[in-house]
């Protein structure tokens, strides 16, 4: 049989074992928390990263679509100011060989040629104006989605944060609790040795 100094050992290492195993427990959890804040943190940098690498080559892309349509509307502008002056060529040429001045019908014919090649350019302009507005349109588009996607990430992310802001613990308490369920224990333990008569 246990003597009367068994009890209060007894109760005393059982709390101690309850606050060490919860403390060390609590503590595990927060580097598991920590370590979770730094997986966030770098799932935030790398989403930032990524948008700005995107948003980037989506406006150079921007610029060399734009170059590239200048460029087109240009040389069909150029086409349609040699169409009209190749036109005119002849028929200055056509006149002389009359022998008639540009007066009359060939005159009408020339103003003609200078009417449509009014027209054609503006025409040409016109196109640039709505394909310039489409490439602006796609670019502002594109724009949005990549940052409501960049947003959605970042909402993902804080929500993350949250949840393993509510899984970390405090240590100390954790040890109070824990030597409380040990003290707990061994109060039990004690009561069952005291009823099968081990202890006094």
């Amino acid at each position: 049989m246990a003597g009367p100094a068994t009890v209060p050992l007894l109760m005393i290492g059982s709390t101690a074992v309850g606050v060490a195993t919860s403390a060390r427990a609590a503590s595990q959890q927060n580097r598991y928390v920590e370590q979770g804040y730094a997986n966030q943190e770098e799932a935030a940098r790398l989403q930032a990263r990524q948008l700005g690498e995107q948003e980037i080559a989506l406006s150079e892309q921007r610029v060399v679509t734009i170059e590239q349509l200048n460029r087109q509307a240009d040389i069909e502008r150029m086409k349609r100011v040699n169409e009209a002056d190749q036109i005119r060529g002849r028929l200055r040429v056509a006149a002389g060989a009359a022998g008639v001045g540009m007066g009359g019908s060939f005159g009408a014919l020339e103003r003609q040629s200078e009417f449509d090649e009014s027209a054609n350019l503006a025409i040409l302009e016109g196109n640039r104006e709505i394909a310039l507005r489409s490439i602006e349109s796609q670019y502002s588009s594109g724009i949005t989605s990549l940052r409501s996607g960049f947003n959605a990430a970042m909402i993902n992310i804080q929500s993350n944060l949250i949840q393993l802001a509510s899984q970390r613990t405090n240590p100390i308490l954790q040890g109070f609790m824990g030597g409380m369920q040990g003290l707990q224990t061994g109060l039990q333990i004690t009561g069952l040795a005291r009823q099968e008569g081990l202890i006094e």
